[in-house]
C-alpha cells in the first residue's frame, strides 16, 4: 500500500492508493496500460479529533507507485493549496466544513505539479 500524510497545525492530508482506483475506474494490474492511481482527503481537527472535511476525497493523477519521497511531495502540495481554506473551518464539523471547489481542482495533480515544468490537465496515457 502506498500512503503519504502531511501534516501542518490542525489540518492533514492523506492520500494512499486504498481505493483500487485505476485511469478507467478500478486498477487492473493485469493491464499494462493502466496506473494505480493515489486519493486524498482533507481533515480538520475539532476537539482533539481528526474530522473529515466534507466533499474532500478525490483520486488524482499520481501514479501509486512513485517513490516515497514524490509522494511525500505532492501530499504536501496539497496541503499548501487547501490549508488557508481547511484551517479556516473552526465551526461545528458537522456544519459549513467544505473544501470542495479547491479539492476538486486539485483533483488534476499530477507528478509534475510544483516543477518548473508544471503540466495541467489530463497526462496519463
Amino acid at each position: 500500500m502506498a500512503e503519504a500524510i502531511a501534516v501542518r497545525g490542525e489540518v492533514r492530508v492523506t492520500m494512499d492508493d486504498e481505493c483500487g482506483e485505476g485511469i478507467e475506474e478500478d486498477y487492473h494490474p493485469d493491464d499494462q496500460e493502466d496506473v494505480p492511481l493515489m486519493r486524498f482527503q482533507v481533515e480538520r481537527k475539532y476537539k482533539g479529533e481528526w474530522v473529515f472535511c466534507e466533499d474532500s476525497s478525490y483520486c488524482t493523477q499520481i501514479d501509486a507507485r512513485l517513490p516515497q519521497k514524490e509522494l511525500d511531495r505532492l501530499a504536501n502540495l496539497i496541503l499548501d493549496q487547501v490549508y488557508d481554506e481547511a484551517e479556516s473551518i473552526t465551526d461545528d464539523p458537522e456544519r459549513d466544513r467544505s473544501c470542495k471547489k479547491t479539492c476538486e481542482g486539485l483533483s488534476w495533480i499530477n507528478v509534475s505539479w510544483g516543477t518548473k515544468n508544471a503540466v495541467m490537465g489530463w497526462v496519463l496515457p
